[in-house]
């Protein structure tokens, strides 16, 4: 009796893994979204998280880091081997990568709903009709964008 050993699952294994390497995910605020002003919602994002002489500073993006740190998925290893095992069952790569993209995206967007400190001045308040500090006219929450590199 003559035993054959099929090792074509670990080539595909290798392949993926191979292609996990190379794809990264980056999120965050783009050139291309610009207000009608000219200001880009990287440059409000930016003083809106580290504050200028006019608006204190209100680190929602570092919040959501801090809550990513939270998460199980942090651990790369771990997520590496998540990702390894789901590619491998299911043969997709970048779906899941786009998955990964849209959790931080939602992280993002959900520190900037939750932001109420510091608060609006009454001013703004009365403005807006609410105290929400980082939604007025809600540009910078929809331009919160992610990009997969390979």
């Amino acid at each position: 009796m003559k035993i054959h050993k099929d090792y074509s699952g670990l080539e595909k294994l290798k392949k993926t893994l191979q292609k996990l390497s190379k794809e990264t995910v980056e999120y965050g605020y783009y050139s291309e979204d610009v207000y009608p002003d000219g200001d880009t919602a990287a440059e409000i994002a930016t003083i809106n998280e580290y504050g200028s002489a006019e608006n204190p500073a209100r680190p929602f993006f570092e919040q959501s880091i801090s809550a990513l740190r939270n998460n199980p998925f942090h651990d790369a290893k771990h997520a590496l081997k998540v990702e390894a095992q789901i590619a491998l069952t299911r043969g997709v790569v970048g779906s899941n990568m786009d998955a990964v993209g849209e959790a931080l995206v939602d992280g993002v967007v959900e520190q900037i709903v939750m932001m109420d400190d510091p608060p609006n001045s009454d001013e703004t308040i009365d403005r807006k009709g609410e105290n929400n500090p980082l939604i007025d006219t809600g540009f910078m929450k929809e331009s919160t964008k992610y990009k997969r590199n390979q």
